[in-house]
């Protein structure tokens, strides 16, 4: 069924709306709402006489002066404080109403704005009101739309109600002439249900697959949407930024995802305000901008905005202007939609006009500066006549022509900060023969049957599928989802028009920036070619992910690598009553699926709080995390001995597939039954492939402590358990009569807060959950358990405070269930303390006998400090700084661990765990205050080797002209900043960086490359720190400073040059120094002088690195 909108079928507004027009005051019973005189002599001397097509329809002044589209965008889709979306009696939206006819229709249109009102939210505090509909409605101001005259201004809110009625009277009376028996209400039906329903799912599933970005800026979204975020896996990866002050009414809002990778600390402030207040003659409206302060993992302080602007862009230059201001010394990172034109004029914002204010101010703008900005369009839309915004509805044949066709949407930031490395639109453009897009195999299986093919007619079907027409779903975010990654055929308009709802966030436009890699997506009509995380996947990226594997056929057994190189195998053994799927998420944070779950023994994977935050915490300390279901393999206890060989197969196993060397120690861990497990393992024979077991951490258990002679032993238990807290005490007197280090660490019952609740709700939903166990008398007055929380009396209060809860709360098998556990704390698996655990295996501060009271911490003018140590305290000290990112403070373990080996005592501090000593809050006279404190406690004088990385590079480098500090050797990994000016002359510098690093890129200036010994480059590798480094930074230290080393950082043997790549210049020259006999030395300096003279003028690419 189609409809041509090129009909002229003469239909006057009187025979639509004659019995249903409103008296002179619609609410004099029950409102303030005055249908005035002035509105009244418009509808009789104007509206009614107007034809639908031509004077309604088609009226482009109607449309401008935004008259059906801007009550429209207030009362399409509303949000109530419930939580649901409510919807205007009309064609264009998911209403259920009856709409059958006009007199059908119209009473319930009229209930719906006047009389019913609705509980909104009115801020993010909570609180609500009641309000109807109409009263939503604002007054459409001549400032910002200039076809309005100042007459309708003033009446504007009366005159938009009657122009929205007649708007949506002539859509019912058109379905009811097209469609008598109802056939198109079916064919609306099917579509909601298959698309509109799971809006907000699939909008969530696109921004999952940017969980890799650094900042997602999102506008125009709803902020029932935005709260939604926040109990999305979204949440575990970025930090969700809603506006302080949202849009209550339009329900439109600008907000930021920032990574807590890259924004450990997330929005540190919100300046919003600040910079609203700094627009010169304002035009924004509460939700079009946010604006917040935030610090970058390498230590750069930003601020971070996202802005929706005006559709003629007017708003867009003032808010340019008011960033600038806003800054204070701060780099800007911007995501707007800018609504910029190609063609610029008095009403709209042309965009060689925003690119020359944006350069006037400092700003850079993503697109190549030497790109014709008509290559660089992100928006392709053409509205219909059924939709409000009549003035730019258009002819399908003229969609190109007369449609918004303009690049719109840009990424704006400071020109000293960053650089665009690489801009990629996630949708193309459609080409001119190109209107609507067929979706692909891969999504037509993801939502099936989307509207029948008996719905359509005058359609053409491709190879791929059946067409759906661009307008129905290439203007939306959730539509142009179903219009991905396909070919491109025309399809003529559907009967049934696009609806313009917001229940998600009505067509906002997605932002990513991969930390300095520009990506951009938009969702307006375009077409994908690739995925985006084709584009920043890594090489390896692959091998990062969970494993599967039966080993030997029958040993269930699932692994995971870390980032770095491995410096261990961390072994979790399960408890009674489950298995190995346990410690593993189904669904990454990223959208990836372990398909293996299904396939397993218990059929999926539970991915429990407890043991996911240990998992993680083991990846970050750099350990390859494994696990194997004990027993019969599901809901099973250990079977002792007979696993302990099980065990050993999986480990061998794993070490072939990981080709990870047989010196790599393993950590085993267990509870409960596992705890008992894994105190067999220091009995098992050589031969069952164990190798180095480095220390067992029982949980909950004690252990046959007779067959343990030499394996370091942590307890971790929990002293409400009575009975196994005396069987623990028996084992440690025991342990501790046969020489083996051993420890104890207890764990206490915790308070119920929404915090703690975090692992398995988001903020909102743990907040509910508090309050409701309260309730229930089921906490005391501080929050703690008044009863085990085995006894079940936790569930009928957390089924009522979340009656949508994806939680099973079965025993065992329930994230909810652990947490309740662990908060009891009598028997249960606790990661509470996963960082003792790893200080204790490793043997940290044994190595010093003159270590502090408290292990591993150091006394600083800051308070006491954590310091990671290895090597000798007698032998010369080398300090690593690491990163902004906390999440990667062990990074330099495999060189401190090698450069130990060479003679160094060498230190890690955790300046992390400081709040005065954290990158980005420490200045760098107070860092160099803190180097001291170390060089004190020390006993030394001097720093002999200087290493540092990213922020802590930057900072180093500053720090080595330091004469309290005396740095003997300087090695920077990817700094975020060097001065080769300020280093002392006599300094040897080794500086380490990869290629592919998209946060702190390979400078291509040469200033720095020919002040240093060494400069070794990998060609992949992106920001870390990594293991291909670690033999030549290990030659480097051990050269002495007069020395020349090659790439690897091995010294050149003296009066030997390498020639394999000399220019024939070097080759005569060689040739001549051959023959020369006196002043031979002259001749070899001058012949280097001119060999360093040709390098620098054509680079060569020598060992990995541009010499």
């Amino acid at each position: 069924m189609s409809l041509s909108i090129r009909q002229r079928r003469s239909v006057q507004a009187p025979a639509l709306l004659t019995k249903a027009t409103p008296p002179r005051d619609p609410r004099n019973a029950d409102g303030a709402f005055k249908y005035t005189v002035h509105v009244c002599r418009l509808w009789e001397s104007d509206f009614s006489k107007r034809k639908i097509i031509s004077g309604v329809l088609k009226e482009k002044e109607l449309g401008a002066k935004r008259l059906c589209s801007m009550p429209d965008r207030f009362t399409n889709t509303i949000n109530i404080a419930s939580g649901g979306p409510v919807f205007r009696p009309t064609v264009i939206n998911h209403s259920t109403n009856v709409l059958s006819s006009v007199a059908a229709w119209w009473p319930q249109w009229v209930d719906f704005m006047f009389k019913g009102s609705l509980e909104m939210r009115t801020g993010n505090n909570g609180s609500t009101k009641r309000i109807r509909p109409c009263e939503m409605l604002s007054t459409i101001k001549k400032a910002k739309y200039p076809a309005i005259t100042e007459e309708e201004e003033a009446i504007s809110v009366p005159l938009q109600c009657l122009c929205l009625a007649i708007f949506d009277a002539i859509l019912v009376h058109m379905m009811q002439v097209l469609s008598p028996d109802g056939h198109w209400l079916r064919i609306k039906e099917s579509i909601c249900n298959a698309t509109f329903r799971k809006k907000s799912a699939i909008t969530t599933r696109i921004l999952q697959s940017y969980s890799g970005c650094a900042v997602i800026c999102l506008q125009e979204a709803s902020e029932a949407y935005l709260q939604s975020l926040r109990q999305s896996s979204l949440a575990k990866t970025h930090h969700i930024v809603i506006p302080e002050k949202v849009d209550g009414q339009r329900d439109q809002n600008s907000a930021l995802l920032l990574s807590r990778i890259a924004f450990p600390l997330g929005s540190e402030k919100e300046i919003t305000d600040d910079v609203v207040a700094a627009v010169a003659g304002s035009k924004l409206e509460v939700g079009d901008l946010i604006a917040v302060r935030a610090t970058h993992s390498s230590g750069r302080r930003l601020v971070v905005a996202s802005f929706h602007g005006d559709t003629n862009g007017q708003a867009t230059a003032p808010v340019i202007k008011a960033l600038q201001r806003a800054l204070s010394g701060d780099a800007l990172l911007f995501g707007l939609d800018a609504n910029t034109y190609l063609k610029g004029s008095t009403s709209l914002y042309g965009v060689q006009d925003f690119l020359q204010e944006c350069r006037g101010v400092g700003f850079q703008v993503c697109w190549p500066e030497d790109m014709e900005m008509s290559k660089c369009l992100t928006t392709c839309n053409a509205r219909t006549f059924l939709q409000p915004q009549l003035n730019k509805a258009c002819p399908s044949a003229k969609k190109l022509e007369m449609g918004d066709v303009n690049p719109k949407d840009h990424i704006v930031f400071s020109r000293e900060a960053f650089e665009s490395v690489r801009v990629i639109k996630d949708k193309i453009l459609m080409s001119q023969s190109i209107t609507c897009q067929l979706p692909s195999p891969e999504l037509l299986e993801t939502l099936p049957s989307i509207v029948p093919e008996s719905a359509f007619t005058g359609y053409r079907v491709g190879a791929l599928g059946r067409c759906i027409s661009g307008n129905l779903l290439c203007d939306e975010a959730l539509y142009n989802e179903v219009l991905a990654y396909s070919n491109s055929y025309w399809c003529e308009i559907l009967a049934i028009p696009t609806w313009s709802g917001s229940s998600s966030g009505k067509g906002f436009d997605c932002w990513g920036i991969h930390e300095t890699v520009v990506v951009l997506q938009t969702f307006e009509g375009l077409n994908s070619k690739k995925r985006p995380h084709d584009v920043r996947m890594g090489p390896g990226a692959k091998d990062l992910r969970p494993k599967y594997a039966r080993v030997e056929g029958e040993v269930e057994t699932l692994w995971q690598r870390p980032t770095t190189e491995p410096k261990g195998i961390f072994f979790i053994a399960h408890g009674c009553q489950h298995q190995a799927t346990d410690v593993f998420d189904e669904v990454a944070e990223d959208g990836w699926k372990f398909e293996s779950c299904a396939t397993s023994n218990y059929g999926k994977c539970l991915g429990l709080p407890e043991e996911g935050i240990l998992r993680r915490y083991a990846l970050n300390r750099g350990y390859v995390v494994m696990a194997v279901s004990g027993g019969s393999g599901v809901r099973s206890c250990w079977y002792g001995q007979r696993d302990v060989a099980k065990v050993g197969a999986a480990v061998r196993h794993i070490r072939k597939v990981e080709k990870l060397s047989e010196d790599l120690p393993l950590l085993a861990l267990g509870a409960s039954s596992g705890g008992a497990f894994v105190g067999l393992l220091p009995g098992a024979d050589a031969s069952v492939g164990l190798g180095k077991l480095q220390c067992i951490v029982p949980e909950i258990m004690d252990v046959d402590s007779s067959i343990n002679d030499r394996v370091p032993t942590l307890f971790v238990h929990m002293p409400r358990d009575e009975r196994t807290a005396s069987f623990v005490a028996d084992s440690i007197a025991d342990l501790t009569s046969r020489g083996v280090r051993v420890k104890e660490l207890r764990v206490e019952p915790r308070p119920l807060t929404p915090a703690f609740l975090q692992s398995c709700l988001a903020e909102t939903d743990a907040t509910k959950l508090v309050k409701a166990l309260q309730d229930h008398s089921v906490l005391d007055s501080k929050g703690f358990l008044l009863s085990d929380a085995r006894g079940r009396e936790w569930v009928p209060a957390a089924m009522d405070a979340l009656p949508n809860s994806l939680d099973s709360f079965k025993p065992d098998a329930s994230c909810l269930a652990e947490l309740m556990n662990v908060a009891w704390a009598k028997h249960e698996f606790s990661a509470q303390y996963a960082k003792e655990i790893f200080d204790f295996c490793e043997g940290k501060g044994a190595q010093r006998q003159d270590a502090p009271a408290d292990e591993g911490s150091w006394k600083t003018r800051f308070g006491k400090m954590e310091v990671f140590e290895f090597g000798a305290a007698s032998h010369p000290l080398a300090i690593a700084l690491p990163g902004a990112n906390p999440s990667l403070i062990r990074e330099f373990d495999p060189i401190a661990t090698r450069l130990a080996k060479e003679g160094y005592h060498v230190l890690l501090p955790h300046v992390h765990e400081n709040q005065k000593t954290r990158p980005g809050k420490i200045s760098e006279k107070d860092l160099e205050g803190l180097l001291q404190d170390l060089l004190r406690t020390s006993g030394r004088e001097e720093i002999a080797v200087l290493l540092g990385k990213s922020w802590g590079g930057g900072m180093a480098s500053s720090l080595a002209r330091s004469d309290v500090l005396k740095v003997q050797k300087l090695v920077l990994v990817a700094p975020a900043h060097a001065e080769p000016s300020s280093w002392p002359a006599s300094l040897p510098v080794a500086v380490f960086w990869a290629e592919d690093d998209a946060v702190v890129p390979l400078p291509t200036s040469h200033s720095l490359r020919t002040r240093v010994q060494l400069f070794h480059t990998e060609p992949t590798g992106g920001h870390r720190v990594l293991s291909s480094y670690v033999e030549p930074i290990a030659n480097f230290v051990r050269t002495s400073a007069a020395t020349e080393v090659d790439a690897k950082g091995v010294p050149k043997k003296s009066g030997k040059v390498d020639t394999a790549r000399e220019s024939r210049a070097e080759k005569i020259l060689a040739l001549i120094a051959a023959f020369v006999t006196m002043g031979a030395c002259l001749v070899f300096v001058q012949r280097r002088k001119t060999v360093a003279q040709i390098k620098r003028s054509r680079p060569q690419k020598i060992g990995g690195a541009l010499e």
